[in-house]
């Protein structure tokens, strides 16, 4: 069994200072593309980004960390794995025999598949291609990068790459819905970071969102700024509560950094288009999406449990995909993107009824009848 060694922004079997060694070493960056880095802080928070270069075109990736150091382990494994999820003809099938699954949004079965494994049955099944490269040009809905994650060992990769299916899941649910998620109070270091961060923007409340898994915390956060390029969104989850709260703060910082560098971001479209911000105000914006700014409620992050039971990655690993299941969300299915020449772990997690309606709206999953309550512990 490997010991988690690292537990601060996610769950981790060497120190950052270890990996990014080992990163150098191997001279990642270079391999993959990178032209470019870029160097920002905002507020106490520092954000790595990188300019990549591959067949597909030109990317900006970003990193963040509560250190230096892990913000450039972060931005440098981004890489990789964005690397790693660009198109293989050696690793596509076509027709092939077996389990199949096709996504219920799919209006055709799709022509080119990639093996993956059932991980609670561990059972070969095959998933479409569209569903683990990424840029995938073969079919009209438009590929992403949900579930997909790299790490040092695999497990790490299945740890974080299922903790982001599960986080994208709940926040489907609340725009699905439209329902106004609680405020989530914090304190300590927590809070003085979220201070730190509506010094550099304005406003920065928590949310709380509703989790289908039990044991697996969802917290959203959401700017209110003065320029409608800052309003930006940050998510995390994790089965501890502070962890969730600690990455969604990071991840505000990323889209901070790169919204004021011009980059588009992920997490700056969850508040709406931005494709014409002279028409679009911070106020505007607020009404358009009042649930995000209007919670219903208060929960106090000690009222939360840290559900974990277990030291060890490889158990972490199982308990997780065992709540997932228990969830009623489908298969969770693991494909293997490692590149050989990299020799870095890199997974794309699927799980065949979580919903990616944030993503686009034809995904829309298993979506539950009534949305589930928020967890107290």
């Amino acid at each position: 069994m490997t010991d988690i060694v690292y537990d601060v922004e996610g769950f981790r079997a060497f120190l950052p200072k270890e990996t990014l060694r080992w990163i150098r070493h191997r001279e990642l960056e270079r391999k993959v593309g990178v032209v470019e880095k870029f160097s920002d802080r905002v507020g106490p928070i520092p954000v790595e980004i990188r300019r990549r270069r591959s067949q597909y075109g030109e990317f900006y990736h970003a990193g963040k960390g509560t250190t230096r150091i892990q913000a450039r382990v972060s931005a440098a494994m981004e890489c990789v794995e964005r690397a790693a999820a660009e198109p293989r003809e050696e690793i596509i099938e076509r027709g092939p025999e077996g389990d199949k699954w096709t996504p219920a949004w799919y209006r055709t079965e799709p022509r080119e598949w990639v093996e993956g494994v059932d991980l609670t049955t561990r059972e070969p099944v095959y998933v479409p291609a569209n569903e683990v490269f990424h840029p995938w040009l073969g079919d009209a809905l438009p590929s992403h990068t949900n579930g997909l994650s790299a790490g040092r060992l695999r497990e790490e990769a299945v740890i974080q790459g299922l903790l982001e299916v599960v986080e994208r899941d709940s926040w489907s649910i609340v725009e699905y819905f439209r329902i106004h998620p609680p405020e989530l109070e914090v304190h300590g270091e927590l809070e003085e970071l979220r201070r730190s961060l509506e010094r550099e923007v304005g406003r920065v409340e928590l949310r709380l969102l509703p989790s289908r898994v039990e044991g697996v915390y969802v917290v959203g956060a959401v700017t209110e700024a003065e320029r409608v390029e800052e309003m930006v969104m940050g998510f995390g989850a994790s089965p501890d509560p502070e962890m969730a709260v600690l990455r969604a703060l990071l991840e505000v910082a990323q889209g901070l950094s790169m919204a004021r560098r011009g980059i588009e971001s992920p997490v700056r479209k969850g508040l709406g288009e931005f494709s014409a911000p002279g028409k679009l105000t911070p106020e505007r914006l607020k009404r358009l999406n009042r649930h995000w700014f209007e919670p219903e409620g208060t929960v106090e992050i000690d009222d939360l449990d840290r559900v974990i039971t277990t030291g060890s990655l490889e158990k972490l690993t199982e308990e997780l995909v065992e709540r997932v299941a228990e969830a009623g969300l489908g298969k969770v299915i693991e494909v293997d993107l490692t590149l050989e020449n990299l020799d870095v772990p890199v997974v794309r997690v699927r799980v065949t009824g979580a919903s990616e309606y944030v993503i686009d709206e034809a995904r829309v999953g298993n979506m539950p009848e009534k949305p589930p309550g928020v967890p107290m512990g």
